[in-house]
């Protein structure tokens, strides 16, 4: 039992630093992203969500888009 317990406290040690890290990542993520996005151009933003439209089109045609703009 001792010994169950040590390895419940190391996993969840493990678990806990992964999981830190994936949202180290995922915030690394969001900024560039961010960054990105506030340094695109009206034409290529344009250009991007066009080609996103179409290829979910190609994808399903018989499916729905539903498109939501968020405005800030």
């Amino acid at each position: 039992y001792v010994l169950q317990n040590d390895d419940n406290k190391k996993l969840s040690k493990l678990k806990s630093k992964t999981s830190e890290m994936m949202n180290n990542d995922q915030n690394a993520y969001e900024e560039t992203a961010q960054k990105n996005i506030k340094n695109i151009t009206e034409q290529n933003l344009l250009n991007s969500i066009t080609c996103c439209i179409t290829k979910a089109v190609l994808r399903d045609p018989g499916k729905r888009l539903i498109i939501k703009i968020y405005n800030k």
